[in-house]
């Protein structure tokens, strides 16, 4: 009997080698979004740093009208980027959420083969193991049916 052989074996490479892929792609996404987190996170500090600026500017004895204009503008600069980068945040976790749904897809897509895989492969060794007795049996007879002659 043949060696036995799945059919659909490149199909499943193929989407074993999608899958890897897709693992790739969600990896990348997921550094993306630790970036972006990390930049939200300078822009606080920036931030925490030009509010502490300003209320020392208040408290001391030279207060200039123009430096404090300056740095008010610069905290609200500093307020814009950072809700700038809170959407770029909330791009960047949907990006992962979505790669994430690719990648569970192409798992059960291989999986799916896989399965099919192992059901043929039993199939194929119950075959296997029927034929093997039916020999088994066609000898057995002749060589019983030689001793009673």
């Amino acid at each position: 009997m043949k060696k036995f052989k799945f059919r659909l074996e490149k199909v499943m490479d193929m989407r074993a080698e999608a899958e890897r892929q897709r693992q790739m792609d969600l990896a990348r996404a997921q550094i993306e979004l630790v970036k972006e987190e990390d930049r939200l996170k300078e822009l606080e500090s920036k931030l925490s740093r030009e509010r502490d600026a300003i209320e020392q500017m208040r408290q001391g004895e030279r207060f200039n009208p123009y430096e404090m204009d300056c740095r008010y503008r610069y905290k609200k600069k500093i307020e814009n980027d950072m809700s700038r980068q809170c959407v770029r945040i909330k791009e960047a976790k949907t990006k992962v959420v979505l790669r994430r749904n690719a990648l569970l897809e192409a798992a059960k897509e291989r999986k799916m083969l896989e399965n099919l895989k192992s059901r043929q492969r039993e199939a194929y060794l119950a075959e296997f193991a029927r034929k093997e007795q039916a020999l088994i049996d066609d000898v057995a007879i002749t060589h019983f049916g030689n001793d009673r002659k």
